[in-house]
């Protein structure tokens, strides 16, 4: 007799939406197809075969594995959830072989896990994309055949029953892609972000000059719009009038960056998350280790003598020729006499572009890859981006002498991988609290399956005719 089974995933991945938030949960659903069969075998006839289902346990395990010649290998546990789907008693599976029929019997169990909100998205690590965080849905089940089945044909098989194990076991696994989806509103506000300035070192300006910049980005940037829409708003703080004749805003220049971190290091915002450290390698092994863990654990690896617990690395994804812009016209923003300590605002809207692979190189050796990828926090590695901007600007003195200077900062910018806008409350519900009947596209009306036999449904009607 023969016992495979397989796992079926109702959606291809798993969607969670937002930010990584404990207090939220997601299901995944699906079933586990058992399927049950008796081998051909000149020595023995066909014959109705029956098994004990007694136990089938799915188990739902994330795992994040790094390695680089400057931090070794490094494995970790993101979560593992077991669900038992043989509850009470064994459940009796019986195959009949029926004759000209190699098909075999099949039962699936449906199961749906709750998982929880806050596990990080499916992220490949390296220049191979083969480590990374990843998921993966295990069924293992146990079964015992019946006591008419457990008798052998031949003999000398019976003497072999005491060193024999009673259970029997079938294992199967399914890869599981787990993807983060930002949600994006029409009407929600940008993050905005405040910078007060002062002048460089080497500059000969007052070093009580200062400029305050009020820098605007949208909260999520989708990594298919290839543009970062930045508002910047520029005015002088704490500067008398009678100081300077004039401040004027010359050029800018932006930089979009995507800065890589690994280490063995775990974020604080995991360690009360991840599974204990007795859960952990190398007390309790990975389901699904990457080879390059045993070349590591035998000391083959091309590791660097000293490692270090965590490395930086960064690339710009800012296409050629591009970046940077002069300001023509008036620009001043010199504060007027009698109008207080600040001046007015002046503002400026830049579209910096970004294309999805980066041509540049840098000395680092980390693993990282040429592509871009969405922002994102994992228990052993981190991906963040940023907007570098430099602002040059001049002074003019009461003696009419023309300072200039530049000031640089970094604004955060979180890339997801896709966004989407939520329904809303209206989409759904009328504002009595009924939901809403979608008329646009009508369901087919129902229509009765036809009688088996046409002579009866005419005999039928030929009888109500009288």
């Amino acid at each position: 007799m023969s016992v495979c089974i397989s796992i079926h995933p109702s959606s291809v991945g798993l969607v969670m939406y937002g930010k990584p938030d404990p207090m939220t949960s997601y299901s995944l659903s699906g079933h586990v197809e058992i399927s049950v069969s008796s081998p051909f075998s000149f020595f023995c006839r066909s014959r109705p075969v029956s098994l004990l289902l007694h136990s089938l346990v799915l188990t739902f395990e994330g795992q994040c594995e790094i390695a680089s010649t400057q931090t070794g290998y490094a494995g970790a546990r993101v979560c593992s959830i077991a669900q038992e789907m043989v509850l009470g008693a064994p459940i009796e599976l019986d195959h009949i072989q029926f004759e000209g029929s190699n098909e075999p019997s099949r039962w699936r169990v449906v199961f749906d896990m709750n998982l929880p909100g806050w596990l990080p998205a499916t992220s490949p690590f390296g220049a191979d994309r083969e480590l990374g965080t990843s998921y993966s849905l295990h069924a293992s089940a146990q079964y015992t055949l019946s006591e008419e089945d457990s008798t052998f044909d031949w003999p000398i098989l019976g003497y072999c029953m005491p060193w024999l194990s009673r259970f029997r076991y079938a294992r199967a696994m399914s890869e599981i892609n787990l993807e983060r989806v930002a949600n994006k509103y029409d009407n929600s506000p940008l993050a905005s972000y405040l910078f007060n300035s002062s002048p460089s070192p080497d500059s000969l300006l007052d070093p009580a000059f200062k400029l305050q910049v009020l820098a605007s980005v949208p909260d999520y940037i989708d990594i298919s719009d290839e543009q970062i829409p930045l508002v910047l708003r520029v005015r002088t703080k704490d500067v008398e009038a009678e100081t300077y004749k004039d401040v004027q805003i010359l050029s800018l220049r932006t930089d979009f960056l995507q800065l890589e971190s690994a280490g063995s290091q775990i974020p604080e915002f995991y360690k009360a998350l991840l599974p204990p450290k007795s859960c952990q390698p190398p007390n309790l092994p990975l389901k699904r280790p990457h080879p390059i863990a045993a070349l590591y654990d035998l000391g083959l690896d091309d590791t660097d003598t000293c490692l270090h617990p965590v490395v930086h690395s960064e690339r710009s994804f800012l296409p050629a020729d591009s970046g940077h812009y002069v300001l023509a016209g008036d620009n001043s923003i010199a504060p007027t006499p009698n109008s207080g300590d600040a001046s007015t605002w002046i503002t400026m809207n830049v579209d910096t572009p970004f294309t999805p692979c980066s041509s540049k190189k840098d000395g680092s050796r980390h693993p990282q890859t040429n592509s871009l990828r969405p922002s994102a926090t994992n228990p052993l590695f981190t991906i963040r981006h940023t907007l570098s901007v430099s602002l040059t600007y001049s002074c003019t003195t009461q003696c009419d002498t023309t300072l200039t200077d530049t000031i640089h900062f970094s604004i955060p910018v979180r890339l997801a991988s896709r966004t989407c806008e939520p329904c809303s409350f209206e989409a759904i519900y009328h504002q009595n609290g009924e939901q809403r009947i979608d008329s646009i596209v009508p369901l087919p009306l129902y229509t009765p399956r036809a009688p088996p036999h046409s002579h009866v449904a005419k005999d039928y009607v030929d009888d109500t005719s009288h």
